[in-house]
């Protein structure tokens, strides 16, 4: 990444300075797809390393939180997928809350991803995480009972 990016992306104690990272990548859509390009293989190793040591230790089932799962390509790679969407609004504001960013930035990220539309349609099941606990608890409960027969 910096090698790519520049030395400014890491911080003084080797971690990646992930706002300065974002700042570039989300505004010019020929450096996030070198990003995905140089990280895909790694995130990707390390799930499949995981994923085969909790198999091993017995684990019936792996939940993969990944936000780029179709662009990457991992997807074919599971047995199932669930979009978890909710209202741009929603989405927004807790982005800014997480990553302490601007709302702009918050919307460059936001306009990089795939659209909840397109999401859903592509995915097995949707889980819908607007704010509404009781209807996110029922969408869970749907697909838990879909994968394993029970709540």
């Amino acid at each position: 990444i910096a090698g790519a990016f520049g030395g400014d992306m890491i911080n003084a104690d080797n971690s990646l300075n992930r706002r300065k990272l974002g700042e570039a990548v989300f505004s010019d859509p020929e450096k996030l797809a070198l990003l995905n390009r140089i990280t895909h293989k790694h995130i990707l190793d390390k799930v499949r390393a995981d994923a085969a040591r909790l198999e091993k230790a017995g684990c019936r089932a792996l939940i993969v939180d990944a936000p780029l799962l179709f662009e990457s390509g991992f997807d074919r790679e599971c047995d199932f997928t669930v979009a978890v969407v909710a209202p741009e609004e929603n989405r927004i504001e807790r982005i800014i809350r997480r990553d302490g960013i601007t709302r702009d930035a918050a919307e460059a990220r936001l306009r990089a991803q795939m659209s909840d539309r397109e999401l859903e349609e592509r995915c097995d099941f949707t889980v819908h995480n607007g704010g509404d606990d009781e209807k996110m608890r029922c969408d869970i409960e749907a697909v838990v009972k879909a994968l394993f027969g029970k709540e």
